[in-house]
């Protein structure tokens, strides 16, 4: 069958032109991806994680999902709402594989746009498996079209979903190729689980191409293996995503048997390296199994120790003795059902003693002093972190920082940890010397402050965090925070001026506050704004 025979159906529908089709002229996601991945086909460049789609649906949006979020995050929409929703998409399924008219598929590609299919997708496909409808012919090749011919996300979610119920083995390379981009992992691991009898090896390899929530969902949906390559992989680097490790730790302990591996004495440093990676992730907690779960975890801190007390001379060694010690310090036997971690004393003050012993030496200070000049973000938070274990005074590092980049607003968070009366004086005039106030001071607006064009009202809200402990020093900066579109800015102003006190405002401000009581648009602000003229403490 044509493609345009395909889409058009029977009859009665060749009077709609293609321009009016929702999906007319747009790139294909699944060609997309095809074209923007590296050499060896494994993983999408940088280029590739912005979808074609990116633009038009965010457009007017507030709330921004970073790739396969949306999906991952629980959200219930009212009962009548999704029971119509699943009722609907279910009818234009079953319309379009009886009619196979355009009409139909036009409706629900509309419906399919807004990307709300964890509201009804499960559901949709439990009523075409117990109707048989995936049966049809048909709906394999409507679920073809839809995951390689359509240019926006939802209805690429929906066809990879259909595929997962009416296709089989020969669609899993087109199920793979989208999940490597992690706004459809999800949706092609499921597929892929229905599909195939066995998929471990399957999910294996595409979650080595993704680094995000595709990841965790490529991971966590991976069954228990004795393959020891498998183990091995998940402890080495399994565990490690650009979410957040937690979500993994505890899988990866446990499939890949940490415990097993730390029973070594001749462990390679990588290896070790991620054992600590695991071991701090699940002292963290989060949102899944940590280390209160763990039966083996007292055993594989013990047995981490061991091998790290010799080894220990990085900035992430530190980092993870310091957590361990912390953890072995507040934690308490408690007898509760759901913990199986007992931590005898007599061990307890042993373990502490090797971690105090590491954390003592005298190194430490030289080694976090020579990369305090990094410019890698995520480096300078470690060094960071640990310099102030150490107590080491960053006042000077963090001037330097700032004077480098002043408007990177992390550099205005760490300058204002380290302030005092004397240093906020310094803090202020340096601010109004090179923020442009003027482009903050713009009028009130209902603005969150995402985005490149609101990097100066982010460096302005780090600053008025910690005004209000020093009456009436910065009053233009709080001038700029009450006119700022930002709400977060305006607020944090009020609660400047709440904790100075009217004593200590000067004769412009209250003439402000009623000026901006006629033009906020938000209630909840022009409460505050009212509390903060009547002298009232804010909540």
């Amino acid at each position: 069958m044509g493609i345009l025979s395909f889409l058009f159906g029977k009859s009665g529908s060749r009077n709609v032109s293609p321009e009016n089709l929702p999906w007319y002229g747009a790139t294909s996601i699944y060609k997309f991806i095809e074209n923007h991945l590296d050499k060896e086909g494994a993983k999408l460049t940088k280029i590739g994680e912005k979808l074609p789609d990116d633009e038009k649906f965010n457009k007017g949006k507030r709330l921004k999902f970073i790739a396969g979020c949306k999906d991952n995050v629980f959200w219930e929409a009212p009962l009548k709402t999704r029971n119509k929703n699943i009722k609907q998409v279910f009818s234009l399924v079953r319309q379009i594989v009886r009619k196979k008219e355009l009409s139909g598929k036009i409706s629900l590609y509309n419906l399919l746009i807004k990307d709300e299919l964890s509201l009804f997708v499960d559901q949709v496909l439990e009523l075409i498996v117990k109707n048989k409808t995936f049966s049809d012919p048909y709906l394999h090749d409507y679920a073809v079209w839809l995951a390689k011919g359509s240019p926006d996300r939802g209805p690429v979610k929906f066809g990879i979903a259909l595929l997962g119920a009416s296709g089989g083995e020969a669609d899993v390379e087109i199920i793979k190729l989208l999940g490597k981009h992690d706004e459809f992992t999800l949706y092609s691991v499921v597929a892929m689980i229905n599909i195939l009898e066995n998929p471990l090896n399957e999910l294996w390899d595409l979650a080595k191409c993704v680094d995000g929530w595709g990841k965790i969902n490529a991971v966590e949906r991976m069954p228990k293996s004795d393959n020891p390559e498998i183990k091995d992989w998940l402890l080495r680097h399994g565990y490690n995503n650009n979410i957040m490790n937690e979500y993994l730790a505890y899988q990866c302990a446990t499939n890949g048997d940490l415990k097993t591996a730390l029973s070594q004495d001749n462990l390679d440093d990588e290896l070790l390296n991620s054992a600590g990676d695991i071991i701090k992730a699940l002292i963290n907690g989060g949102p899944t199994k940590n280390i209160m779960d763990y039966e083996d975890g007292i055993y594989v801190i013990e047995r981490y120790l061991k091998l790290i007390e010799s080894k220990a001379n990085t900035i992430e060694h530190f980092i993870t003795i310091a957590v361990i010690r912390d953890f072995l310090s507040s934690y308490k036997n408690k007898e509760e059902k759901t913990k199986k971690l007992i931590l005898e004393d007599g061990l307890r003050d042993n373990l502490l003693q090797i971690t105090q012993g590491i954390i003592n030496r005298p190194k430490w200070s030289e080694i976090v002093k020579s990369k305090f000049k990094t410019d890698n973000y995520a480096e300078f938070f470690d060094v960071n972190r640990v310099a102030k274990w150490l107590g080491l005074d960053m006042w000077d590092v963090y001037w330097e920082r700032l004077n480098k980049k002043p408007f990177e607003d992390g550099r205005w968070y760490d300058i204002m940890t380290a302030v005092n009366s004397e240093r906020i004086k310094v803090i202020v005039d340096y601010a109004l010397k090179v923020l442009p106030l003027d482009k903050v001071a713009t009028g009130p607006a209902d603005e969150a402050g995402g985005g490149e064009e609101y990097k100066i009202h982010r460096c302005l809200d780090f600053i008025l965090q910690n005004l209000g402990k020093y009456p009436s020093v910065g009053i233009f900066l709080v001038k700029a925070g009450l006119r700022s579109p930002v709400v977060r800015n305006r607020n944090l102003a009020l609660r400047v001026l709440s904790e100075w006190g009217k004593k200590n405002w000067d004769a412009e401000v209250e003439d402000i506050l009623k000026e901006l009581l006629s033009i906020e648009p938000l209630e909840d602000v022009k409460k505050r704004i009212k509390q903060v003229l009547q002298n009232k403490p804010l909540k």
